[in-house]
């Protein structure tokens, strides 16, 4: 036991000491692989504020507002160390819908669907709204909450309603049908679902698929 905490130890000064060089470094963007690579090593070794530190190096806000969802994603929540996700989640550049997408989860992983809905609902585009929606419905289907599956269900499809390109709408219906009623084993919503895919061909395989099974 203690020779594996001695080689994270080392192994995280490694890291610390290469992040230390990297930041001596002028043109740091051009290390800025390298720098990702350190940030998820360290986060993945519980470094949290060495984590920040090498972040707080990418120059570029949409990589480094990437690799920090990322991170939040991959290892805080995970980890359950929601205190810390939000810490690296006020990091973020503010923008219309990444920004709030992971506070969405944060408040999932936080057990607050609710603030996860108030969230979604101020999200700009029905597209962003819809996907959103998805992750809050994972939520409900797997802690069985019927009335707030049904609530969500209707507002999903209301919000269906404003997306107005053909293609878009029959791929999420796809997406709402296959990936998440039928995933988690609602065959009659996911029929239901499938019904109202616009494309014929496309509905015609995903009611196939759902009623295939027993």
């Amino acid at each position: 036991m203690s020779t594996k905490v001695e080689q994270k130890g080392a192994s995280s000064q490694r890291l610390k000491d290469e992040l230390k060089e990297l930041k001596s470094k002028k043109g740091k963007n051009q290390e800025s692989s390298r720098i990702h690579e350190i940030a998820k090593q360290l986060a993945a070794e519980k470094e949290w504020s060495s984590a920040i530190e090498a972040i707080q190096l990418i120059t570029d806000e949409k990589e480094r507002n990437i690799l920090i969802s990322d991170t939040i994603e991959g290892y805080l929540l995970p980890a359950k160390e929601i205190d810390q996700a939000k810490k690296f989640a006020k990091l973020l550049t503010p923008t219309p819908e990444m920004e709030p997408f992971v506070w969405i989860r944060i408040a999932l992983a936080s057990k607050d669907p609710e603030q996860a809905l108030k969230l979604a609902k101020q999200l700009p585009s029905p597209i962003s709204r819809n996907f959103a929606f998805i992750h809050i419905m994972e939520y409900y289907l797997s802690n069985k909450e019927k009335s707030k599956i049904d609530e969500l269900r209707k507002q999903m499809l209301e919000n269906l309603k404003t997306i107005y390109d053909h293609k878009s709408r029959s791929f999420i219906l796809r997406e709402l049908a296959i990936s998440l009623f039928y995933a988690y084993g609602e065959k009659e919503q996911a029929k239901e679902i499938a019904k109202l895919i616009p494309d014929e061909d496309m509905r015609s395989k995903v009611l196939k698929k759902v009623e295939a099974t027993k």
